[in-house]
């Protein structure tokens, strides 16, 4: 272990330890100040540990720390609207709320976090008892799939409890997490009806049902609010016009009655997406409830999300002339700590080497076949048939171990394509006939193939101390297996689809499903017992990822058993998610110290080289500070489909290479490439070069980004000295003629291969093929460079360096026959890769962005 890496877990563990000595600090405060506490030492000692490095070492030690259920952390300068009533267990609506968290099994200590959480937030919104208009917005930071419906629950009962007389629910988009929502509220709200008169002061008027969503012709009363109401109504803008008739049409006395709105997954249709610069109005969703909202005199908002992203960007200063503020959560921000048995993405993604890692690797040329399926006869790929024969063995496990029946789910999700879905569900449903077929018939090959996994799954479980050993023997295993097989349901879950995951239903045998779907199940909606998935749908935007991962949750009793079949470079994507995530929560955690409230604070969030935090039209209120691309190799990979595009970055290509003149000449032999070397050459050349050159799809390669790096670099004397190599091929015989440079071969790249084509671009996948090519100008240095590791080699590049390697390619290939040019010895398609260093100096403090609407100095936070 490295030297520091040692001291920085000895350190930080001493200094936790001795805080939690403290009973009154929370074991998830205790660590994210003593994590700052080693921060402050290493500066004070002039240690320099590049931020990337740091960064992993939180990771492992977030991962390796079991850090119990704390209080949340409340984020909040408005202290005026604070109060500090504690709800007694004979406030009606919460102690009935109670009843129901234990008849769900639901333990002591559990029941009393969520109590102390929910006095939290109500505390903030309590209506003022003297009748004064009061207008209040906060948000909610919670856990993708860890309970946040259970919390805001909890906030309407104590909210019926003091005083609010209207409660409405925004629950999602869809028909099925509407009517989700509603089956929790039903049972957990308003299940206390029987037994009430209807004019009774705690009788809860419903205005929907698990059947009907809202519908102004449905209404054949008018609104009262004398009579405590709610309703859970979809984002959707008919239903929200008719709510607001509704509303309008009602008594003019209602306005002045307590109305809390809760707005569930916030950060979906609610932010406003229009381009004021284009001077568009507040798009549907959002104007609609800001319309609701501007009903009433008296009212709070409370946004619920996972992933705040764009809550966090929006415009602080709109205040639109019909609908009024926007919905920034200017009030407060409370977030929720991490429950106990919760494995989220900190837990599956952390450590990608760890040995009882979930996680199970899928090629990614079987992801992208998949993504675009359009043969019903097509092979069911390896990856596939394997993550379909896990979900019969752990379901079968599961029910041995548990002595009961349960839900046991699995999905499949590698495009939003509902034409995909259809074709891959009839691909699927063939493989499990025949699978099924074998099975029942004693096929003596695929029972071998069953009991191989069946032994690898129970080795990995070995590793979780689980004692399924004995309980679950293969020959146990295998009679419920087929017992279990004719259960099994395969379903398409999507906006056309007519299927329905009806749980409730099978509640006494246990539901087994095989969901195939896209953006339905994204968000919110919770698939029972998930233990196998299989996803595979590349995105370049962080909270549409994240929102993606169904399989995080609860999965305490059988976790070792779970499986998440994904693409290594998905895995990273949602480890970086993770580490965003843990210093979103450090920030707060700043605010709460600050004694600033939201609209005075400006979150940082950090940027990355492949992702946005959110779309682009979700950002335009954020300012951008600069993307890291330490320690990374960066290279392009999607072209242009107009010759303007190829003519353009031939010719930034031929003003760089004709401005050079240290020129060393590498040959390869055989089948190796050739290198021209150029050395010393000047920063202000590879800046150029890269204010011309043009790139595709920021996903992989930003050209205007990196020289933005790089200028920042260059302010703290870093990668001021460059060398720039162009690649020449050993075969193919395609000429390329540029300044200081004669190419006999150009590069071939996706030779022989299928197209792939993204967003309508020329995808090369890859432009780097070897270490020969990234670490050349190193090797002549003599630098040892024995290790295959790509990072552990990056890391001995001086911060000083960099390389800019430069590949003329090949035009004749399957890659680029769609695109309309005639290429020609002077123009064929170029691509480039840079090698950055890892920084000797802390890069860290610009490296962000933040909503540019809040007037506050951002500046150094540690």
């Amino acid at each position: 272990m490295h030297t520091y890496e040692r001291k920085f877990y000895d350190t930080c563990y001493l200094i936790y330890m001795n805080k939690m000595k403290n009973l009154e600090v929370s074991s998830e405060v205790a660590m994210r100040e003593s994590i700052s506490a080693v921060k402050h030492e290493f500066l004070a000692e002039g240690i320099e540990i590049s931020e990337n490095e740091f960064r992993s070492w939180v990771t492992k030690i977030w991962s390796e720390i079991k850090i119990e259920m704390s209080d949340s952390v409340l984020s909040t300068g408005n202290k005026e609207n604070q109060h500090d009533y504690k709800y007694s267990e004979s406030s009606f609506f919460w102690k009935r709320y109670m009843i129901k968290l234990k008849e769900k099994n639901r333990d002591a200590k559990t029941i009393g976090e969520i109590d102390k959480i929910t006095d939290e937030i109500l505390n903030l919104i309590i209506p003022p008892a003297t009748g004064e208009i009061f207008d209040r917005k906060g948000l909610v930071l919670g856990y993708v799939q860890s309970g946040k419906t259970a919390n805001f629950i909890g906030v309407i009962n104590k909210a019926f409890d003091r005083g609010y007389d209207l409660i409405i629910v925004l629950a999602g988009m869809s028909d099925a997490l509407r009517k989700q929502t509603q089956e929790r509220i039903n049972y957990e709200v308003l299940n206390g009806n029987q037994g009430l008169e209807m004019d009774d002061i705690n009788y809860v008027c419903a205005l929907t049902s698990d059947v009907d969503d809202f519908r102004y012709r449905h209404m054949g009363r008018e609104l009262d609010l004398n009579k405590k109401t709610i309703c859970v109504v979809k984002k959707n803008p008919s239903v929200l016009r008719d709510l607001i008739k509704y509303i309008g049409n009602s008594d003019i006395s209602n306005f002045n009655r307590n109305v809390l709105i809760i707005d569930d997954e916030a950060d979906q249709a609610s932010v406003n997406t229009a381009v004021a610069t284009k001077g568009e109005g507040p798009k549907t969703v959002n104007k609609l409830i800001r319309q609701l909202l501007r009903l009433f005199d008296r009212k709070s908002y409370i946004g619920y999300t996972a992933t705040p992203f764009a809550n966090f960007l929006i415009n602080t200063e709109e205040d639109h002339s019909e609908v009024g503020r926007d919905l920034f959560p200017k009030d407060f921000v409370i977030s929720l700590p991490k429950p106990r048995g919760y494995y989220g993405p900190e837990e599956y993604f952390n450590d990608l080497a760890k040995e009882r890692n979930p996680l199970r690797f899928i090629d990614y040329s079987e992801s992208t076949e998949l993504a675009k399926i359009s043969d019903d006869e097509a092979v069911i790929p390896s990856g596939l048939s394997e993550a379909i024969r896990h979900f019969l063995i752990v379901a079968a496990i599961r029910e041995l171990s548990e002595q009961r029946s349960n839900h046991n789910s699995m999905l499949i999700h590698v495009s939003q394509l509902t034409k995909g879905h259809k074709i891959l569900l009839k691909v699927v449903n063939r493989y499990f006939k025949v699978l099924k077929t074998k099975i029942l018939n004693t096929d003596t090959t695929m029972l071998e193939l069953l009991k191989k996994e069946y032994d690898e799954i129970m080795f990995h479980s070995n590793k979780w101390k689980n004692k399924r050993v004995g309980i679950c023997s293969w020959s146990k295993t295998l009679e419920l297996i087929k017992k279990n097989i004719g259960k099994v349901e395969l379903m398409m879950f999507n906006g056309e689809s007519k299927d329905v995951l009806d749980y409730s239903n099978y509640s006494k045998v246990g539901k087994h499903v095989i969901v195939i779907g896209g953006n339905k199940i994204s968000r919110g909606l919770t698939l029972e017992g998930l233990t196998i998935s299989y996803y595979a749908r590349p995105t370049k935007i962080m909270d549409t990822l994240m929102q993606m991962a169904r399989w995080f949750g609860y999965r305490e009793n059988y976790i070792d058993i779970c499986r998440v079949y994904t693409t290594k470079e998905l895995a990273e994507q949602f480890s970086d998610i993770a580490n965003a995530m843990i210093e979103i929560r450090e920030e707060l955690e700043k605010m709460r110290k600050s004694g600033k409230k939201p609209s005075e604070f400006a979150i940082r969030m950090k940027t990355h080289p492949t992702m946005i935090l959110t779309s682009k039209l979700k950002m335009q209120n954020a300012k951008l500070a600069i993307v890291n691309y330490e320690g990374r190799l960066v290279q392009t990979r999607n072209f242009g489909d107009g010759k303007k595009f190829y003519e353009n970055n031939m010719n930034a290509t031929k003003l760089l290479l004709g401005s050079l003149e240290k020129k060393r000449v590498i040959s390869g032999v055989g089948k190796k490439l050739s290198y021209h070397l150029f050395s010393e050459v000047s920063v202000s050349r590879i800046k150029k070069f890269l204010e011309q050159y043009e790139t595709i799809n920021s996903y992989r390669a930003d050209s205007k980004l990196m020289k933005k790096y790089i200028e920042y670099a260059n302010s703290m004397n870093e990668l001021r000295n460059w060398s720039v190599a162009v690649v020449e091929g050993y075969e193919g015989g395609y000429k390329v003629e540029l300044p200081n440079v004669y190419i006999k071969n150009a590069i071939y790249r996706r030779k022989n291969e299928f197209d792939n084509y993204r967003g309508g671009h020329p995808d090369i996948k890859a432009l780097v093929s070897g270490n020969n090519e990234e670490f050349l100008d190193m090797a002549l240095k003599n630098i040892d460079l024995n290790d295959t590791a790509r990072i552990t080699n990056r890391r001995k590049r001086s911060g000083t360096e960099g390389l800019l390697l430069i590949y003329p390619l090949n035009p004749n290939v399957s890659t680029f026959e769609k695109v309309d040019v005639k290429f020609t010895s002077k123009l064929v398609p170029i691509g480039i890769a840079i090698s950055f260093p890892f920084s000797e100096k802390n890069m860290d403090e610009k490296l962000y962005l933040y909503n540019k609407s809040i007037k506050t100095n951002v500046g150094v936070r540690l």
